[in-house]
């Protein structure tokens, strides 16, 4: 377990190696080292609140790097017992979060919808059915066909940008995911293992399309896939796992 340690100065940092002292240097050298193997888990981070060293895998901030670099480097060789490759986030854990994303969009959509309502003219709900099936092509019913048609663009296009800066908001905030993967303890990363930058996680929202092309197939591949990407994510070169 790792100990209770306070927070690094992310841009003043020094480690030993072999008895060397090294820095100061930033979390982002830090994470350099790590990943060209320099930097090991048994080597050690100065903790000068503290005034001593620690191993790097005792230093929160440092281990989350030793984890990370295990999980993009792919899963451990069959008959491995690494923990690394339970904390991809899977299938099921995923759309749970996906399910409680969806309550939390319910409210904003549902204001869209309304506004939608008003700015077109027509509620859908008050459509008669029968009357539209009977007759399509006569003057009233055209134009109710408009009215429709630019309704539902309207409105789905609404939701659409809603989730987009959702999703896309908190996945490049301090948070590192929406509110549904933060309630399971799942964040998402980059192929480095860092946070994403608005960009990428505005890309990675809007190749969720192809994802649902076809039958939401680019979704289902998380099941199966050995890093647990769906196709979003391998076009993202995005992960998500267990914090």
């Amino acid at each position: 377990m790792i100990p209770q340690v306070q927070s690094l100065d992310p841009h003043e940092i020094y480690y030993g190696i072999d008895g060397e002292r090294h820095g100061p240097v930033d979390l982002e050298r830090v994470r350099q080292l790590v990943e060209h193997g320099t930097l090991r888990a048994h080597d050690y981070i100065w903790l000068s609140a503290e005034e001593r060293w620690l191993e790097a895998k005792d230093v929160p901030e440092i281990a989350r790097l030793f984890q990370l670099e295990q999980l993009i480097a792919g899963p451990p060789s069959p008959g491995s017992s690494s923990e690394a490759e339970c904390a991809y986030a899977g299938f099921w854990i995923r759309l749970a979060a996906h399910l409680i994303d969806g309550m939390v969009l319910l409210l904003p959509c549902l204001f869209w919808f309304t506004a939608a309502m008003g700015i077109t003219g027509i509620d859908p709900d008050l459509v008669n059915n029968e009357q539209f099936r009977l007759d399509p092509l006569s003057a009233a019913n055209s134009g109710l066909r408009d009215q429709l048609l630019r309704f539902e663009l309207l409105a789905w296009a609404g939701f659409w940008v809603i989730e987009l800066f959702y999703r896309t908001s908190l996945e490049s905030s301090a948070w590192q995911a929406t509110v549904g993967k933060r309630v399971f303890g799942l964040i998402v990363v980059d192929a480095r293992g860092d946070r994403l930058s608005l960009q990428r996680a505005a890309f990675r929202q809007v190749c969720k399309l192809l994802s649902q092309i076809p039958f939401n197939f680019g979704f289902v591949v998380i099941a199966i896939h050995a890093k647990k990407q769906g196709l979003h994510d391998m076009i993202a070169k995005t992960f998500v796992v267990r914090k």
